[in-house]
């Protein structure tokens, strides 16, 4: 995976599907010439608890408000050998795209999907439970009445159950795969209640703002690393290699070393 402080809050003009209204195209359309995107570039600080790139928590993956409850779990003995023995009932599930490999690389080590519901389940239910006591009993006496238990159950169960991705724990690769499962879930459960004034798009004081008709004009100038050529405005190029190139040039040659960069 790479690591980039940058990343997209939004763009203006908005992108137009050709099934949206005629004069949503044409705005697009304009993109090139009055078009805008606004970045939230990360300042990078240390010990946040999340990744260098990320320390400002675009994809939060602290355990915010259930830290406590993810400490009691993880010191509690009964319940990371309920998860371990659950792990140790996994199961081959087999792929159907991995026909070309040999037999024991042809899938992956899971629970089953009824194990990691009921697993998923049993933990995060506890977390959200003893988050709410743990409020109650911190919050002043006049904001008692005001303070909820969030219904975790459908973001729980599409944690354990979604066929594109899910949190079912497995021992493949991963020496602390309770801690691990535990502090995921709790991330996700954490990200799930944060309030969207918290997001880190809205940190005002991290915006870069480029045009588009800068950038554009700038493309007329540039060269394609590969082909020497000019990329022309309102091109797109490929970059690899920290140099920019035309995408049906990339890979044709070996860039020149004195291609112009990004």
């Amino acid at each position: 995976m790479g690591y980039h402080p940058e990343t997209l809050v939004c763009s203006f003009p908005p992108f137009a599907f050709e099934r949206d209204r005629w004069i949503k195209r044409a705005f697009f359309r304009l993109s090139p010439w009055i078009g805008f995107d606004i970045w939230h570039i990360d300042p990078e600080k240390p010990g946040t608890g999340n990744r260098r790139d990320d320390s400002c928590g675009w994809f939060d993956r602290t355990s915010g408000p259930y830290a406590g409850p993810v400490a009691d779990i993880l010191n509690d003995k009964d319940i990371i050998q309920t998860i371990a023995n659950t792990v140790d009932m996994e199961v081959f599930w087999r792929s159907a795209y991995l026909d070309d490999y040999p037999e024991d690389r042809r899938g992956w080590h899971r629970v089953t999907p009824s194990d990691a519901l009921a697993l998923t389940l049993m933990v995060g239910r506890r977390m959200e439970h003893a988050r709410y006591w743990a409020a109650r009993r911190s919050a002043a006496w006049w904001r008692k009445p005001f303070v909820r238990k969030h219904d975790m159950d459908g973001l729980l169960i599409d944690l354990a159950l979604n066929p594109g991705d899910n949190l079912a724990p497995s021992k493949d690769g991963h020496r602390d795969y309770p801690q691990s499962f535990i502090l995921l879930l709790a991330a996700s459960m954490h990200r799930q209640i944060k309030p969207w004034w918290k997001h880190p798009r809205w940190h005002l004081h991290h915006w870069k703002v480029t045009f588009h008709l800068v950038r554009n004009l700038r493309r007329m100038r540039q060269r394609c690393a590969t082909c020497q050529k000019r990329l022309g405005f309102g091109y797109c190029p490929t970059q690899s290699g920290g140099k920019l190139h035309h995408g049906q040039c990339l890979g044709t040659a070996s860039a020149k070393v004195g291609g112009v960069g990004a």
